[in-house]
C-alpha cells in the first residue's frame, strides 16, 4: 500500500489532475490475480466497491423525469482499494439506473434524507489514481450513495481463486445481488468481464 501516495495540495497534486485521465492499456491478470505488478484486492468489501466503480462508465440518474448523465473513470491498474463516498441527491421515489459493463443496476429511492451532498471522490490514500468527473445536481432534495445500488452480498457459484496469501473465508463469491425495482425487464444474465481478476463471470441484472 505504500506505492500510493495522497493527494497533497502543498505539492499540486489536487483532484483537477485527476479529471481527465490518460488511459492505460488494459493487460490480462496474472494467475496472482494482479495487472502490471498492482495486486487486485480480494476481500469481499473491496471487490463489491472496486467492482462497482471500474465497470461504470457512466451512471444515469433520473430525477422527476430528467435524466442526468454521471461520468465515472476509475484507473483500475493503479488503484489497490477504492472507497465508495460518492453522492448524488436524488428524489424520493426516483429510478437509479447506472450503466455498467455488466449490465444496468437499478434501484427505486424511497427513502429519503436530509443531507446534502456532491458527487465527488474522496482524497483518501488509495484513490489517488481513481479518476472521477461530476456535477452537483441541485434539482433533488434527496440523496444517495453509489454503494447504496449494490449490497454486500454476492451472487452464488461465482467462485474467486485466491492464492495461498489471501484469507479465503473474506472471499466468498464475487457479484452483484441488488435490492433491485422489480420490472419484466430485469433478467439475470452471466457476462466476462475482463476488470475482474482472471477475468471472471459475474451475474448481474440488466
Amino acid at each position: 500500500m505504500g506505492r500510493h501516495k495522497r493527494m497533497d495540495p502543498s505539492q499540486g497534486n489536487t483532484m483537477e489532475q485527476y479529471t481527465n485521465p490518460v488511459p492505460l492499456p488494459q493487460r490480462p491478470a496474472q494467475a496472482d490475480g494482479s495487472r502490471d505488478g498492482v495486486r487486485v484486492p480480494v476481500t469481499s468489501d473491496e471487490l463489491s466497491h472496486m467492482e462497482l466503480l471500474a465497470a461504470i462508465q457512466g451512471s444515469r440518474v433520473a430525477l422527476e423525469g430528467k435524466i442526468e448523465t454521471v461520468a465515472v473513470e476509475v484507473n483500475l491498474l493503479q488503484a489497490d482499494l477504492l472507497k465508495v463516498s460518492d453522492k448524488v441527491k436524488v428524489a424520493e421515489g426516483s429510478i437509479v439506473e447506472l450503466q455498467t459493463e455488466v449490465g444496468t443496476l437499478r434501484k427505486q429511492m424511497v427513502q429519503a434524507t436530509s443531507t446534502v451532498g456532491r458527487l465527488k471522490a474522496r482524497s483518501d490514500s488509495q484513490l489517488s489514481n481513481a479518476h472521477l468527473s461530476g456535477f452537483t445536481i441541485d434539482e433533488a432534495p434527496d440523496l444517495i450513495t453509489i454503494s447504496d445500488l449494490v449490497d454486500e452480498k454476492f451472487v452464488e457459484n461465482q467462485e474467486i481463486p485466491v492464492n495461498d496469501n489471501h484469507d479465503v473465508d473474506k472471499v466468498s463469491r464475487m457479484g452483484f445481488t441488488t435490492n433491485l425495482h422489480k420490472t419484466s425487464s430485469l433478467k439475470p444474465s452471466s457476462k466476462f468481464n475482463p476488470m475482474l481478476p482472471s477475468g471472471n463471470r459475474i451475474d448481474t441484472f440488466h
